[in-house]
Formats: C-alpha cells, sequence, structure tokens
C-alpha cells in the first residue's frame, strides 16, 4: 500500500519494569512509500481491577519510509513502591490520517508488572595499585599467567631444556657458524658425483647407460634440454595453442567460397520478415572441435528497378537458425529506374560449436513493400580454429 503505518511494539516501559519514572512510547513502523507523520492515544488500565488509570497522547512522530521510529507519550508514568507486584494493561492508538489500512494501528493490551527497584550499584573502588605490586599487603604473583610483560624479564637458568631430549630441543638445521664439536656427517656421497655440489675430479664412471634409460633407477628428464632428439616425438594435446589467442596461434583455414549469384525480388516482401538470397555450406575442418569462430564476409548489390523510392534496408548474415547481430544496413532514395548500391558484408560467429559441416546465409529485410533485386557479388567464410 502507498499509506500504511502500523504499532509495532510497546518501546517503553519493560514488561517487568522496577519502580522508577518512564516516558511510554510506542514504536511505530512505516510500510508504505511515502513519509509519515503520526499521532495517537495511550491508555494505561489496572489490569485486575479493570479500571482507566491514564489516558495520554502519543506527541507527533516523523517516521521515515522503511523505518521505526518511536511515538512518546506527552505524560510520565511513575509507579510507586505500592504498585510493586500490581499488573498494568497499555493500549496504544496510532492515528495517521492517510492510512489506508487500519487494522494494525491497535496495540495491546500490552502487560506491564512492577517490580522492586534495581539495587544500587557498587561504590567505586579507591586507588591500590600498591597492594598489588612487589611487598605490597596483597602482592600479586604472575605464575601461570598468559602474555607479554611490558618490560623485559631475566630467564631462569634453562639451558637443559635446549639440550637432546629437553623439553625444548634445539634443532640446527640449516643453521649457519661452526659448531664447537665435531660432527658426524650424513650421507652424502652423491654431492661428490660428477654433476653434485661437491664434485670429487679424476673419477671415470663405470659403464651404467642404462640407469639413465627409461625404468632405469636413475632415469634422464630432458624436460627443459634444448636441441632436436633424434627420433620423431609424439606431442602432448596441444589444439588450444593453437587456436584464436593460443601461443602457437594456426592461420585461418579459408573454407568455401561462392560468387555471382543473382536473385531477383519482383514480389513485395513484408515486413518483419527475411528473405534468404543464397546460402553456402563449409565443410569442418575437425568436426568435433569448437572453432573459436567462423568469419562471414562478402558484397551485396541491391537496386530498385522503378522511382518509388526505398529508404533503408537490412542484410544480414546466419549460421543455420542464428542471425548475427552485426547488420549490414543500406538506404537509397531513387528518382530513376535501376539505381543499384553495394553493400559490404562482414560478420563474425564466435564459438559456433563443433560441427562436420555449416551453412552460411545472406538473409534480406527490406524497410518497406518496394521490389528489389539483389545481387551477392561476393561471399566467402573463414574458421578460424
Amino acid at each position: 500500500m502507498d499509506y500504511d503505518v502500523a504499532a509495532a511494539s510497546l518501546a517503553s516501559p519493560p514488561a517487568s519494569a522496577p519502580v522508577a519514572s518512564y516516558r511510554p512510547s510506542v514504536a511505530v513502523q512505516n510500510l508504505g512509500i511515502h513519509a509519515a507523520s503520526v499521532t495517537g492515544t495511550l491508555r494505561i488500565y489496572d489490569r485486575d481491577a479493570g479500571t482507566l488509570l491514564f489516558t495520554m497522547a502519543l506527541t507527533p512522530t516523523a517516521v521515515p519510509v522503511g523505518t521505526t521510529r518511536n511515538a512518546l507519550a506527552d505524560q510520565l508514568w511513575e509507579p510507586v513502591a505500592g504498585d510493586i507486584g500490581k499488573a498494568f494493561l497499555f493500549i496504544a492508538t496510532v492515528v495517521y490520517p492517510e492510512d489506508q489500512y487500519l487494522p494494525n494501528n491497535n496495540l495491546g493490551p500490552v502487560t506491564v508488572i512492577v517490580t522492586a527497584a534495581p539495587p544500587p550499584p557498587p561504590p567505586p573502588v579507591e586507588p591500590h595499585a600498591a597492594q598489588h605490586e612487589e611487598g605490597g599487603a596483597d602482592e600479586i604473583s604472575l605464575e601461570g599467567l598468559t602474555g607479554k610483560a611490558a618490560e623485559s624479564q631475566t630467564p631462569d637458568e634453562h639451558a637443559s631444556q635446549h639440550e637432546s631430549g629437553g623439553a625444548d630441543e634445539l634443532s640446527v638445521t640449516d643453521l649457519t657458524g661452526l659448531l664447537a664439536t665435531p660432527q658426524t656427517p650424513t650421507t652424502h656421497a652423491s654431492s661428490h658425483e660428477s654433476g653434485g655440489s661437491d664434485p670429487i675430479s679424476g673419477i671415470e664412471p663405470s659403464a651404467h647407460k642404462t640407469s639413465h634409460q627409461n625404468g632405469g633407477d636413475d632415469e634422464l628428464s630432458v624436460a627443459g634440454l634444448s636441441g632436436l632428439l633424434a627420433d620423431a616425438q609424439n606431442p602432448l594435446a596441444h589444439v588450444s595453442t593453437h587456436k584464436l589467442g593460443g601461443t602457437d596461434k594456426a592461420s585461418s583455414f579459408l573454407v568455401d567460397g561462392a560468387h555471382d549469384w543473382f536473385f531477383s525480388l519482383h514480389e513485395e516482401c513484408p515486413l518483419e520478415e527475411y528473405t534468404t538470397l543464397g546460402e553456402i555450406t563449409l565443410t569442418s575442418p575437425a568436426a568435433t572441435v569448437n572453432p573459436a569462430g567462423i568469419l562471414v564476409c562478402g558484397h551485396v548489390l541491391v537496386g530498385i528497378p522503378d522511382s518509388a523510392g526505398f529508404e533503408n534496408g537490412f542484410i544480414r548474415a546466419a549460421i543455420g537458425g542464428a542471425v548475427n547481430n552485426y547488420t549490414s544496413e543500406f538506404g537509397m532514395k531513387s528518382l530513376d529506374s535501376w539505381q543499384y548500391i553495394s553493400v559490404p558484408i562482414i560478420a563474425w560467429f564466435p564459438s559456433p560449436g563443433a560441427a562436420a559441416s555449416y551453412a552460411i546465409s545472406l538473409k534480406f529485410y527490406p524497410d518497406g513493400t518496394v521490389p528489389l533485386n539483389a545481387q551477392i557479388q561476393s561471399l566467402h567464410a573463414l574458421i578460424i580454429m
């Protein structure tokens, strides 16, 4: 609805109200699409006696679209000690002159029970930091506490924790420097072999080519090596590198072509209807691969055989039933018979899908009902892999 507000809830006092002073208020929600200004009435009853105790006006309150605002009463409600344990009913009605739906303008009854006042807060603690410092009456121990002290601490003796088998054993792996005690080296014969990090010269290896061949215990990898192997190799799958945008893009394929077609259109061409000028069939070089696209280009000669005049027309390329968004638009207004205009055709069909062949056609749409002639001067298509 355009204009609608609702009394959502009793915002104050709470359902359990300690003895204190309250300004009753009602939460009002704007459900319409226009800002609202509301007023209203709030009544307080003794629930057990059923008697009306107070009638208060809700002060004018602005409620923006999609928000909730509290409409305040114009008086205070101040329960006393004698009211502790009593139950009171709060009933409110919100007034919005433009409101188109009134049932949700009423709130209540909401029960509020008066309770004893909450205990007073504890007295503030006097400054006493000195009691918790070293030598104070209530000295603090940091034993077992987490966190980091503000000042650096001198650690207790704990070298044994970092020794072999200690609770915090050190590892010298990858550390630099020289240990005081000589160490027993780990197995490292390969470092002294040819090509190792610490090769020993003057030692000729025995014949061992089989260890480097396929299946050997030290099989060679030719990855990253330059040069040409003696035997022809089977390449890995890499068709994507030859596609448009690939690292080894292949040349385009001129699949098929046609030219010098003549089609005479002597019948009236109604609006919203395409007339096919001609069609060629392309054979795909890879029927299971989706090409990057098909490029269609050519020229069409369009002529008007009388002096009736012709304003605009369109020629579009199509693959099957899908007409390309690119439109070759032409226009002419002839006062003499047999005036012609050459219309260029350039159309791009990205990712047409894998197929053994594609039917490429030109479709002609005249803007009017003037009979025309159309001659395809050239029509070519290229599959881009």
